[in-house]
């Protein structure tokens, strides 16, 4: 369907998630997603998902979409298109802000890890928990990073 209608359909929509797959992930459905974004680039991407409610990236898929490594700028240059963003830092915790307010930071645990799979979603999914309940910002960062340490 993506191949059918393109990225730019995102625009239209009022709610969506988009779960962009890592870049080594080279099966076919991802494929044409990254391939779409790729072609079009961090700027494009942006004005297509421009006013998402909340957009989710790592460190890499940030400095992809910013052209900087430095977190802080990541975050300011990405809450101009979307209404709030979650920076996911993995054993530095996250960061989060939305458009207008200040940057907000929450350290991860110290834990011994010893494999990472799956602890992005859980982060996702334990901030879209409390997120969806009413939950302010802060204790939607906290709730996410508690989940993604424990996955």
């Amino acid at each position: 369907m993506l191949a059918e209608v393109g990225l730019p359909a995102f625009s239209a929509c009022t709610r969506l998630l988009v779960v962009v797959p890592h870049p080594d992930d080279e099966s076919i459905a991802t494929g044409l997603l990254i391939q779409q974004v790729r072609a079009a680039g961090g700027e494009e991407f942006l004005a297509w998902t421009a006013n998402a409610d909340t957009l989710f990236v790592n460190a890499d898929e940030a400095a992809a979409l910013t052209g900087t490594d430095d977190p802080a700028r990541q975050i300011a240059i990405l809450a101009a298109h979307c209404v709030t963003v979650v920076l996911k830092r993995g054993a530095d915790g996250a960061m989060a802000a939305s458009r207008g307010g200040p940057i907000l930071a929450q350290p991860a645990p110290p834990i011994a890890a010893f494999d990472t799979t799956g602890a992005g979603d859980a982060f996702g999914a334990g901030f879209l928990h409390v997120r969806l309940g009413g939950a302010s910002l802060p204790q939607c960062l906290a709730a996410g990073v508690a989940l993604g340490a424990q996955a």
